[in-house]
């Protein structure tokens, strides 16, 4: 039985598999770097005690749609934002949370600006040391949805001046 040859001698069967192999290999490096990447993730255990705060830093390097995060901790999670306008503080509701940026961009949830609005927080929260945090995200709008899963560290009632403005 004679081998498949290409010019050259090199067997097709040969030439295939190099090729499927080098399409894997180049699909997973591209998938390899996320486009999003999470620092200093905490979650504030909050009153009432079926509330919390999470706050973090999101590094991302292109644009990110529709960013949504759960936890199996809490029934829902809420982006939030504090606006201050006419001497007032008001906490509104973020309803298409997105980063969109040309370079390498941070993004900081923190007490008194955006942050996470945890609701229905489950009793076994406030046992742990960590939890984890889901956070969905699509690189175009209405595009397929990636996700990462990130520890978030649990820490006790606000306290202090800085935390002043959290009120939930």
């Amino acid at each position: 039985m004679p081998i498949d040859t290409m010019r050259g001698g090199f067997p097709r069967q040969c030439m295939r598999t190099w090729c499927a192999l080098a399409l894997v290999a180049s699909t997973t490096a591209v998938q390899a770097a996320p486009a999003l990447s999470v620092d200093t993730a905490r979650v504030r255990l909050g009153s009432p005690p079926d509330s919390a705060l999470a706050f973090m830093q999101l590094r991302a390097g292109r644009n990110l749609f529709d960013i949504r995060v759960a936890s199996p901790f809490a029934a829902s999670v809420a982006v939030r934002e504090m606006v201050r306008a006419g001497g007032q503080i008001t906490i509104e509701p973020v309803p298409d949370f997105s980063m969109k940026t040309q370079e390498t961009a941070t993004l900081e949830l923190a007490p008194g600006h955006r942050h996470l609005l945890l609701r229905g927080v489950k009793p076994g929260l406030r046992d742990r040391r960590q939890i984890p945090l889901t956070l969905t995200y699509a690189l175009e709008p209405g595009g397929r949805r990636h996700s990462i899963q990130v520890p978030a560290r649990v820490i006790g009632p606000r306290r202090g001046a800085d935390d002043a403005l959290d009120i939930h």
